[in-house]
């Protein structure tokens, strides 16, 4: 039993994964029902730098840029914020941007772009999706999926004296 707990972890660490990716994506979803949409313009950018791996023992330096956007709310109040948004180039970024903020919380605001908009949800979705797969490899393979009946004690009806 035991076994097949330890086994069952990568599985279910892959389905509150995907429980998170369907909490995130639907926190996103109503964020951007309820969002003001204003234009907002390119003032700068932050960079950040990240490693990727290009295979076992190697990897590559990449510097990033998220844009640094400033914006005003339709009560006239400035807002700047860095978009978590990042891009390989300065040049892929035009100088004005749509935004989407809270018109609660001018603070909370994002750039307004497809990927901005999943990356969280998207994220989650897929390594919860591998997780699951892995998981489920892991249990067949490792013996294969456990017998409920070995879990379950019951008396037979032969053997049982009234």
């Amino acid at each position: 039993m035991r076994d097949y707990l330890v086994k069952g972890c990568i599985f279910n660490i892959g389905l509150i994964l995907i429980t998170c990716s369907i909490y995130s994506g639907l926190k996103t979803d109503s964020f951007f029902e309820n969002a003001s949409t204003t234009k907002g313009r390119v003032v700068g950018f932050v960079s950040s730098e990240r490693y990727i791996e290009t295979s076992k023992y190697n990897s590559v330096e990449e510097t990033v840029y998220s844009p640094v956007i400033n914006f005003y709310t339709q009560y006239g109040e400035q807002i700047e914020f860095v978009s978590c948004c990042e891009f390989l180039s300065t040049s892929d970024v035009s100088n004005q941007v749509q935004v989407m903020y809270n018109p609660n919380d001018p603070e909370e605001a994002y750039m307004d772009r497809a990927l901005c908009r999943t990356s969280n949800a998207l994220g989650f979705g897929v390594m919860g999706f591998l997780l699951v797969i892995i998981g489920l490899y892991v249990l067949v393979n490792a013996g294969g999926l456990p017998n409920i009946s070995q879990f379950i004690t019951y008396k037979d009806k032969n053997n049982e004296k009234n």
